[in-house]
C-alpha cells in the first residue's frame, strides 16, 4: 500500500502462520491508523503461506533469499 505522502520509507509486514497478509490490509488502510502517513507498507506472505509461491522447501535461508529478491525488485 502506498503511503499518503511521497518518498516515504517502506515497511514490510510478514503474515503469521494462521492469517494471510491480506487480512491485515483493512488494519493498515484504516483512516484512524497513521502508519500510512509515515510509511509505504508491503504485506507479504512468506514462501508456502497464503498467496505466496509454494515450493517443496521451507528452508529459512531460502525464505530469506526470497525476501531479498523481493526487496531488490
Amino acid at each position: 500500500m502506498p503511503g499518503r505522502a511521497e518518498d516515504l520509507p517502506t515497511l514490510i509486514w510478514f503474515s503469521d502462520l494462521l492469517e494471510p497478509a491480506e487480512n491485515f490490509e483493512k488494519f493498515f488502510a484504516h483512516e484512524n491508523h497513521k502508519i500510512l502517513d509515515v510509511r509505504n507498507v508491503w504485506l507479504l506472505d512468506i514462501r508456502n503461506m497464503g498467496n505466496s509461491d509454494h515450493h517443496d522447501s521451507f528452508d529459512m535461508a531460502e525464505i530469506s533469499n526470497d525476501v531479498a529478491r523481493f526487496m531488490d525488485q
